[in-house]
C-alpha cells in the first residue's frame, strides 16, 4: 500500500535478490527498528546483511544478536518498544494494542495496566488518527476462517450449511476431537453461517487482505517461467503461483503451456 502511494523505497533492483532488496528499502525507510530471525536460510548471508542493514537491528533488546527471544520484537514487542524505547511507530494487530493497555478485549473485560492508551493513536491510510479507546482504523484484517467447497457444491448448499450447524451444535459442549479437526471449531472459533457464497478473491478483497498476500516489489517484477504440457499441470502450476507469492516467495512464477517438452525448450 505505501509502495502504491510512492512513499515507500521501490524493491527493484535487479542485482540482488529480492529478499535483498525488501531489506534495503526497510533501512531506507525506517532509520532505526527492529527486525529479528533468520534473513536467510545461509547463516551467513544472515549475518552479512544484519551487519550490512544495522539500523533494521538498532531498536533491539540485543542489536549485536537480533534474534528470538527479544523483548521488542514480535507483536506485543513492537508496543513496548513504541512505549519504552524510543519507538515512533508500532506495526502490530488490535488485539494486542487493547490487551498491552488493558483495554476491554470481546467479552473479556478491561484490566489493569501501567499503559497510558491516552498517549498513544492509532494510523489511519488517510493519514489521520483514531484515539486507542475509540474504534481503530486498520491498514488490513485478515478475514475469518472459512469453509471452501467445489462449485457443484452450491447446489447442496442449504442443507450441507444446516448438517454443519447441527454437527456445531452437538460438540459444542462436549468439545468432541471431530468438533476442531473437521470442523475446525474450538472455544473462540465459531459457526456462522452467511446466506449467499462468496468467491474465495472477492473474501480476501472484503479485509483488504490481498494487499497483504500480494504484494510486489515494484515494477518491473523479475519472472520465473515454468513451461508446462498438459491443461492438469497448468492449473498445477498456477495454483503453486498464488500459493508461493502469497507466501512471499520471490521472484514470481509464470506459467506457460506448450505442445511438447521440445516446444518448451525452444520458448
Amino acid at each position: 500500500m505505501l509502495m502504491k502511494r510512492s512513499i515507500f523505497p521501490k524493491m527493484n533492483d535487479r542485482t540482488i535478490s529480492p529478499k535483498e532488496n525488501e531489506l534495503r528499502a526497510l533501512s531506507t525507510f525506517f532509520k532505526k527498528s527492529c527486525i529479528v530471525g533468520t534473513w536467510s536460510p545461509d547463516p551467513k548471508t544472515t549475518s552479512f546483511w544484519k551487519s550490512q542493514y544495522s539500523q533494521l537491528c538498532a531498536m533491539c533488546e540485543h542489536p549485536d544478536v537480533c534474534d528470538y527471544p527479544d523483548i521488542y520484537s514480535g507483536y506485543e514487542g513492537a508496543l513496548r518498544c513504541l512505549a519504552h524505547n524510543g519507538g515512533e511507530v508500532a506495526f502490530t494487530k488490535v488485539i494486542y494494542t487493547k490487551k498491552f493497555f488493558g483495554l476491554p478485549v470481546g467479552k473479556t473485560p478491561a484490566s489493569q495496566s501501567p499503559e497510558n492508551p491516552d498517549e498513544f493513536a492509532y494510523l489511519c491510510v488517510d493519514g489521520s488518527k483514531v484515539p486507542v479507546r475509540e474504534k481503530p482504523c486498520s491498514w488490513a484484517a485478515r478475514p475469518w476462517q472459512g469453509l471452501l467447497g467445489h462449485n457443484d457444491v452450491l447446489a447442496k448448499l442449504s442443507p450441507l450449511r444446516e448438517k454443519i450447524k447441527q454437527l456445531s451444535n452437538a460438540g459444542a459442549e462436549s468439545k468432541p476431537e471431530w468438533f476442531t479437526m473437521v470442523l475446525g471449531l474450538s472455544d473462540k472459533i465459531h459457526h456462522v453461517a452467511d446466506n449467499i457464497p462468496i468467491k474465495p478473491a472477492d473474501y480476501l478483497k472484503k479485509a483488504n487482505y490481498t494487499e497483504v498476500i500480494e504484494r510486489g516489489h515494484g515494477p518491473p517484477e523479475p519472472v520465473v517461467r515454468l513451461c508446462v504440457t498438459s491443461n492438469v499441470e497448468l492449473a498445477k502450476c498456477r495454483s503453486m503461483s498464488v500459493f508461493a507469492f502469497s507466501r512471499d516467495i520471490r521472484p514470481k512464477l509464470d506459467c506457460v503451456q506448450e505442445s511438447s517438452q521440445e516446444a518448451c525448450f525452444k520458448s
